[in-house]
């Protein structure tokens, strides 16, 4: 379950296409909270579902870094430790907080008026606009 906008979700689509694991991709509308409360408890995307329910092994996980971390040390998903550690690049973190708000400024009026499935009804456009 993810939204395409979403940094975090890109993160998990990311490693899932390194490791060359198959998945469904479920795009959550952006006012639907009772999805994700339902399978995490609260509102939150990416969530990824591992088996199904009822199954041996059925497994719901909810923060990007955890999913990450699960898909690579994992045999069933490819090659252990397939996916490098961050760099630390001090640099980088620093451009990323001086940034933030202006590129936040800068995208996030543009989301709600890009064809995104998470967008597709007047509904979950208003309710990002809201929050």
């Amino acid at each position: 379950y993810n939204y395409d906008h979403c940094p975090f979700c890109v993160r998990v689509r990311v490693a899932l296409g390194l490791k060359n694991v198959k998945y469904d991709l479920r795009f959550l509308m952006n006012d639907d909270v009772e999805t994700p409360t339902a399978l995490v408890g609260k509102k939150v995307v990416p969530i990824l579902t591992l088996g199904s329910p009822g199954e041996e092994g059925y497994e719901i996980l909810k923060e990007s870094m955890d999913i990450v971390k699960r898909l690579d040390s994992d045999p069933q998903f490819g090659a252990v430790n397939a996916i490098k550690p961050a760099s630390g690049r001090t640099d980088i973190d620093e451009w990323i907080k001086k940034t933030k708000v202006v590129m936040r400024r800068l995208t996030s009026p543009r989301y709600v008026r890009a064809p995104l499935p998470e967008f597709h009804f007047q509904d979950a456009r208003e309710a990002y606009i809201r929050n």
